[in-house]
């Protein structure tokens, strides 16, 4: 009888995934994150800080990305990743497919990381085509053709559906959005693993005075702030919520 995946759990857990099997050459692991931008938003930064904090002399870490422009081509080079634009034409770009195969076989990419909703789907099968020890993916958070009754939602659904399919595991970065994803993608929890978005506190926070100082805001005036990405999804989304 064949024994469980390590990677599979019937609950989601709070643990690292293990790490798979290192190949010949120097010695590192390959790991290939593919993104569908490599814009300055919540997913493209949390993967840089992810890849900022593996240890170059055990990972050898590539970036692929499938469209847009690559802003953060700097960040990452300056962490030691290579960076590569696959060039997405449309949502159905087979030789976009070919393309990231041949990145994956080419680099001997012992693991395929996939973000983001049409990345999910291309990373893993280009993963399963092209030869890598394992394929994951995180989900950083609900995606709006989730929830919108629309006829995009249908085929996005089975996209992300397949690509569940050809993962080994599914990283999700809440208790919440493993609920999220268990009952409006019917994914099983056994194939999800919670970790959490790191924060680093290393650099301690400068005292209230000298912060409001340094932005010109008078001492005690209250003070309301809120941290995003001033996109046009992100700027429709605000002026569509109601004001409690």
């Amino acid at each position: 009888m064949s024994r469980p995946s390590p990677l599979r759990r019937e609950e989601p857990v709070n643990r690292p995934l293990p790490e798979p099997p290192r190949r010949a050459g120097d010695g590192r692991i390959r790991v290939l994150h593919v993104l569908s931008t490599l814009l300055p938003g919540g997913s493209e930064l949390s993967v840089l800080r992810l890849a900022g904090a593996l240890d170059a002399r055990r990972y050898r870490t590539s970036v692929a990305f499938l469209r847009g422009d690559a802003v953060l081509r700097r960040e990452f080079e300056a962490i030691g990743a290579e960076v590569v634009p696959v060039r997405l034409r449309s949502h159905f770009d087979p030789f976009c497919l070919m393309r990231l195969r041949a990145l994956v076989a080419r680099g001997r990419h012992d693991l395929v990381h996939t973000h983001m909703d049409v990345a999910d789907f291309y990373g893993a099968l280009a993963g399963r085509l092209g030869g890598a020890r394992a394929v994951v993916s995180t989900k950083h958070a609900p995606d709006e053709f989730r929830t919108r009754r629309t006829w995009k939602r249908y085929p996005f659904l089975l996209l992300e559906r397949l690509a569940y399919a050809m993962d080994d595991a599914v990283i999700v970065v809440s208790q919440g959005l493993a609920s999220f994803l268990e009952e409006t993608e019917r994914l099983p929890r056994r194939k999800m693993v919670i970790i959490g978005h790191g924060v680093d506190g290393a650099a301690p926070a400068p005292p209230r005075a000298e912060a409001r100082a340094a932005l010109g805001l008078p001492a005690l005036d209250p003070l309301i702030g809120a941290v995003g990405r001033l996109s046009r999804e992100r700027l429709t989304e605000l002026a569509l919520k109601p004001v409690a």
